[in-house]
């Protein structure tokens, strides 16, 4: 986000309040969903502190993106909301942040569906972590500095260890995208140079608080079932 600028969670949250109770903006919306030959579905409402409505509000924007971005650019309103989505579709690059989003999230999702059990999870921790951190890493990192590295001896900062931009697994729909885009000349060779170094980014800041996360939750299972052994 420091470097792209792109907030997802501002963006979902943005369009979920614009189009809420407000039956004239949802069928504006279905007028151009129409035009684009797109079935129109609502926009969902994002809410921070629940994790899996991000992935699905991003979904259901990828899903309506055309009509979205006709429909924004087709009002001239004054509302701080309403100008920052306009700017948000006026951005060719907005289509790919979220369409990296939407790849990349599924494999947090899987691991906090596991977090988020009631019953005592601590026995697949070690192992699930691994998988997971592993797969984050092969995202942004070479092969070779992978190899035989334990999870916490991997140096995912080290920009020798990461891989180029254009090898970089952003999914692909991202990737093709990219190149519709640069092909199109809506965006300029260096907006595509640019743009992977953010993904790169953000591939790094995933890692740091995948690992905080990860501290915070074995301690609160370790208490857990010390707690547990106490009562027995």
């Amino acid at each position: 986000m420091e470097i792209s600028g792109f907030d997802p969670e501002d963006l979902t949250v943005d369009v979920g309040y614009w189009f809420k109770g407000s039956t004239n903006r949802k069928g504006y919306l279905a007028e151009f969903c129409e035009f684009h030959e797109s079935e129109y579905m609502e926009m969902l409402l994002h809410i921070s502190v629940r994790w899996f409505s991000l992935e699905r509000c991003i979904t259901r924007i990828l899903r309506q993106y055309g009509p979205l971005t006709s429909y924004f650019k087709s009002l001239n309103e004054n509302q701080p909301r309403f100008r920052r989505l306009v700017d948000a579709f006026s951005n060719p690059l907005t289509e790919v942040y979220l369409l990296f989003y939407q790849a990349t999230l599924p494999v947090f999702t899987l691991l906090n569906l596991l977090l988020q059990r009631e019953r005592s999870s601590i026995f697949q921790l070690h192992g699930e972590m691994t998988k997971f951190i592993k797969k984050l890493c092969a995202r942004f990192m070479k092969p070779s500095a992978l190899q035989g590295q334990q999870v916490h001896d991997i140096l995912y900062k080290d920009p020798l260890n990461q891989l180029p931009g254009e090898k970089l697994n952003v999914g692909f729909t991202t990737r093709a995208t990219l190149n519709r885009l640069l092909e199109a000349g809506d965006i300029t060779p260096r907006e595509k140079t640019v743009t992977h170094p953010a993904i790169d980014f953000r591939f790094a800041l995933d890692m740091e608080e995948t690992n905080v996360r990860l501290r915070i939750h074995i301690d609160h299972e370790v208490r857990k079932m010390a707690l547990d052994d106490s009562r027995s």
